[in-house]
């Protein structure tokens, strides 16, 4: 048996990603993940990809970094010296504003990003 809470609402943790990859993986739970992920943010972010992709392992590699669990009802203050730093914030918004002129002509992709 398998039970999946993947739903999540527009402006979300990313949850058409991970309602994809975790499709795939239910599928064929072998799939690299990475590159699921990268598979899918080509086909969603278009030329927004790379930098969406960045934000992402950069979130991760910040939070492995800190030690720091993932609980489903943490508060963002649990990881404001880690993940959630003032420089990594930073580097978040930078990525985002890139991505975001990356997909200036395209309106789809821009409202994804």
């Amino acid at each position: 048996m398998h039970f999946s809470q993947i739903g999540g609402s527009k402006g979300g943790d990313f949850p058409e990603m991970r309602a994809y990859m975790v499709s795939k993986l239910m599928w064929n739970p072998y799939l690299n993940a990475d590159s699921l992920m990268r598979a899918f943010m080509d086909g969603y972010y278009g030329e927004a990809a790379p930098y969406i992709y960045q934000y992402e392992k950069l979130l991760e590699g910040g939070l492995l970094a800190s030690g720091e669990r993932l609980w489903i009802y943490d508060s963002p203050v649990t990881h404001k010296e880690g993940m959630l730093n003032t420089h990594c914030r930073k580097r978040y918004n930078e990525l985002f504003d890139q991505a975001e002129q990356a997909v200036a002509g395209n309106n789809n992709y821009l409202k994804r990003v």
